[in-house]
Parts: C-alpha cells; sequence; structure tokens
C-alpha cells in the first residue's frame, strides 16, 4: 500500500517518533511554531468549538537560531506545561497535553537545517498526522495545516466537504489582520492586491495553477500527500512547491466561506512572504519589487499559449512540431515581437512539454501532459520573463 510505503521510506516519523496515545480525533491540525507566545497559538482555534480536533505543534527552531529565539520556544513549552500539567509524555520528543478540553501534540524539534526550515516542521507533523490516520487515531482522510498567527473560522473542517471528488488539495480564502503604522499598513494591501491579482491573471488565463500558495491556508488529503512524498523541506516555499505537486494529481480547489485572517505583521523567519516582504516595504519606504503588481495585461501571453495548447491537442494525429507551430503563430498575431516569441518557446521548452502528445489521441491527456511540465514554477517564470521584456521596452 502507497501508505505504508510512504511511513517507512519517507516519513520523518523515525527521527521523532512518538507512542500511540490513547485515544482518538475526527481531525487533526498542524502548526509549526517557532518564537511564538502561547496565547497567540492557542487563539489559532479558539473560534473552533470541539473537543475532537488534535493540535499538533511542532516546536522548532533552525541551526543558529538567536538565544531569544530559543527562550521564547522555551518559554511556551513551559507555560503549556504550567496551565495543562505534565501532559502524557509519548517520546522524549513527543508530549499530549489536555487544555481545557483541547488536546495538543506538542513535538519539540530543535536544531533544524536552516534550508529546510518550516518545510520540514510542516512535515514532520504531517507525517505524524499520516501514520495516526494510518493507525485509525485520527479518522478524517485530510491533513490541514496553517501557521501560529493565522485565525481559523468557525467552520473551517466542515469546509472541505464541500470539495467535489478528484480534488488534490483545498485552498481556503484570506485576508490579512492589518498591523502596524501607516507604511506597514499600505504596503500590505499592495502585497495583498499582488497575490490576488496573479491568482486572477492565472485563472482568466486558463492555467490550472491558479491557486494561492500560502502555508496557512491548505488541506490536504492523505492520499495526495503520500503520493507527492510529503510536504517539501525547504526553508520557504514548501507550500508552492507541494501545490505544484499536488496539481498534477487532480484539482487544487479554492474554497469559499469566511476567509482565515492571517497576522500582518513583520517577520524574517523566512527568506521571503508577508512578514519578509512588510520588513523589506519599511527598511525601503515601500519600494521594494516585491510589492510590484500584476497589471491584467501581463497575463495575456500566457491566455495565448495556454489556449494554443489548448486547440493543438484536440487536432487528431496532433504532433509537438503543429503545436509549436500554432501557438507561435497565435502569439505573433497577439502582437508579441517575433524574436521575443521565439526566445521564449525556446527557453521554456515549450515544444519538449509536448513531445508526449503521438503517444495519446486523448485531448485531455496531451494538455495533462503539456502542465506535467509547463507547471507552476514554468508559469511563474513565464510572467516574469514577460514582464522584464515589457519593462525592457518601456526604457528603450
Amino acid at each position: 500500500m502507497i501508505i505504508d510505503k510512504y511511513l517507512e521510506s519517507y516519513s520523518e516519523n523515525e527521527r521523532w517518533p512518538a507512542a500511540v496515545p490513547e485515544g482518538c480525533w475526527s481531525v487533526a491540525l498542524v502548526i509549526p511554531v517557532c518564537d511564538e507566545i502561547f496565547d497567540d497559538v492557542c487563539r489559532v482555534t479558539e473560534a473552533i468549538h470541539t473537543d475532537a480536533v488534535l493540535e499538533v505543534w511542532v516546536l522548532n527552531h533552525p541551526e543558529g537560531a538567536s538565544t531569544s529565539v530559543q527562550q521564547a520556544n522555551q518559554v511556551l513549552v513551559s507555560t503549556l506545561a504550567l496551565r495543562a500539567g505534565q501532559g502524557a509524555r509519548l517520546s522524549d520528543a513527543a508530549t499530549l497535553f489536555r487544555l481545557n478540553g483541547r488536546s495538543i501534540l506538542l513535538l519539540n524539534c530543535p536544531n533544524l537545517p536552516v534550508r529546510e526550515g518550516v518545510g520540514l516542521a510542516r512535515k514532520i507533523g504531517a507525517d505524524r498526522v499520516v501514520q495516526w490516520w494510518r493507525l485509525g487515531i485520527i479518522r478524517s482522510p485530510w491533513i490541514f495545516m496553517t501557521d501560529a498567527d493565522a485565525r481559523l473560522p468557525a467552520d473551517y473542517f466542515q469546509r472541505v466537504n464541500d470539495a467535489a471528488s478528484g480534488v488534490s488539495a483545498c485552498v481556503y480564502p484570506f485576508e490579512h489582520m492589518p498591523e502596524g503604522g501607516p507604511l506597514q499598513q499600505q504596503a500590505l494591501r499592495a502585497y495583498e492586491k499582488r497575490i490576488r491579482d496573479y491568482e486572477q491573471g492565472l485563472r482568466l488565463a486558463g492555467s490550472p495553477y491558479a491557486f494561492v500558495a500560502i502555508g496557512s491556508l491548505i488541506a490536504c488529503p492523505v492520499l495526495t500527500y503520500v503520493r507527492v512524498r510529503g510536504m517539501p523541506r525547504r526553508a520557504a516555499g514548501e507550500d508552492f512547491y507541494l501545490l505544484n505537486k499536488a496539481a498534477k494529481l487532480g484539482l487544487v480547489h479554492p474554497l469559499g466561506g469566511a476567509p482565515v485572517k492571517l497576522s500582518g505583521r513583520v517577520s524574517r523567519r523566512v527568506p521571503f512572504g508577508t512578514g519578509q516582504v512588510l520588513a523589506e516595504a519599511l527598511e525601503t519606504q515601500g519600494r521594494t519589487p516585491r510589492l510590484l503588481g500584476y497589471p491584467r495585461a501581463l497575463f495575456d501571453s500566457l491566455g495565448v499559449l495556454l489556449s494554443s495548447v489548448q486547440a493543438a491537442s484536440a487536432e487528431p494525429g496532433a504532433s509537438a512540431e503543429q503545436g509549436l507551430k500554432l501557438c507561435r503563430a497565435n502569439l505573433v498575431a497577439s502582437g508579441l515581437p517575433e524574436a521575443w516569441v521565439d526566445e521564449s518557446l525556446g527557453f521554456f521548452r515549450v515544444e519538449q512539454a509536448m513531445g508526449q502528445w503521438q503517444k495519446t489521441a486523448l485531448s485531455a491527456r496531451r494538455t495533462a501532459q503539456f502542465h506535467e511540465q509547463f507547471d507552476a514554477l514554468k508559469t511563474l517564470q513565464w510572467v516574469h520573463w514577460w514582464r522584464a521584456k515589457g519593462d525592457t521596452l518601456e526604457h528603450t
């Protein structure tokens, strides 16, 4: 079974062991915790009134973390033990606490490799959920993931029930809670608009990668999680790469309803993301390029490319060479310079992405094969490549 193979070959459970606890839970929520205040972490689920949730707090810090970060983590552990008692010790790294009707599994994981950071922390927690789901300790086949500065809506866990079959992951709606002074709040609004504009641009272009990749917002079926070999062990961008892989297996479904509320705080915990962008905005008086928006026209070339691929894939006996010719003709007809079109098609290996078309007559399969190669990362690079070309044109 694929789940057993994952647990045996790819999980972090052997490195961070935990004995089987007494009891069971309906759902589990993974929360990486680093340099946080105890009461703030408790507020993540304060709107959810149920004792059927297992909160998996993955307390971590990177190798070489400052003394203040390590002390903050120790204060959190001490506060939890003071309020909940000593808890049930499941291993040197794992303790199960009961606090005012809530269940908290604390996984103490210090000195994580700097390059693996929060991605590894999420993976440690999610891998434990997979194992306990396999044992029947957790009943829901979904792994829910968020962050310590998030605030979840009351119906958060029920929302995935609206997802149709074939969904490989769900992404919750979000909004940032304004913090700080006028410049910080202005930067936060600009950054949130940038995120939404990018998602909307991809959606209008017909991309299957039109989703918001924020780690606080993801719910992933166990089967998807193990098929993509778990959360990528990265210090940042782990959410993007997880959803990139998930989108190749099925639909990444945007959920409706009340948003998950995210902190608008300044932070340097990870190399990029909201907190880092806000820090840069304050340092540069809002001039950081990470606040640049995504004008709708920036996605026109992507829309032409993807619609051309779709049209070419429907032609009987279509080859990669024929598909490339149609893409080139339509991109040039849209008004883009021929030299840039040729350069982009070669640089992004568009013909190679259609290389397996002659092995199938199914249009849907041909399109899927293209998107397996021209994935979320290639899509992002394509948009930024054409943005750079536009900047070049404006300055000549």
